[in-house]
């Protein structure tokens, strides 16, 4: 399936039969940046799940869980949550799946029986240091994509779109 660009679409809405008035109301540029941010993390996200995740039946969600539960265990489910930007609802079916394969633990919190605090188990932290060289290998390669002296702009500039600065 072909991928109209920014610039196509707007010829489009520009021609006779498009809507003219409409596109003289619209930032293009703006469309573009965010239509390339989306299509880039959208191929580097399927880069990973269809490289060392798919072997190991993992989504880039699980991997992002057993990352953050990996660096600060135990945390709390709200916390995963925050870190990996997902919804109460996604993050439960995660965790799921995560505890049924046998990788993390859940348990409430002595102070607050509402709270539940993750941890990886041992088979969790085994397949996760088996994962971490094999995705950090496709973000090396990724990355090199990027001039080194401009990886640090690079990602000012992603942190500035992520928190609106």
């Amino acid at each position: 399936m072909a991928r109209h660009t920014i610039a196509q679409s707007e010829r489009r809405l520009n021609a006779v039969d498009g809507n003219p008035k409409l596109a003289k109301t619209l930032d293009f540029r703006a469309m573009e940046v965010v239509s390339e941010l989306v299509q880039a993390a959208t191929s580097v996200r399927n880069q990973i799940e269809q490289g060392p995740l798919a072997a190991n039946k993992l989504s880039f969600s699980a991997y992002q869980v057993l990352l953050i539960v990996s660096t600060w265990q135990p945390i709390e489910t709200r916390e995963i949550a925050a870190e990996a930007a997902l919804g109460k609802a996604a993050l439960s079916g995660v965790l799921g799946t995560l505890e049924r394969r046998g990788l993390i633990t859940r348990k409430k919190t002595r102070d607050d029986a509402r709270l539940v605090q993750v941890s990886l188990t041992v088979a969790g932290r085994q397949l996760f240091e088996r994962l971490l060289p094999q995705v950090n290998a496709i973000e090396s390669q990724l990355a090199g994509q990027i001039h080194p002296s401009n990886r640090a702009l690079f990602i000012d500039l992603l942190r500035g779109l992520a928190t609106g600065n």
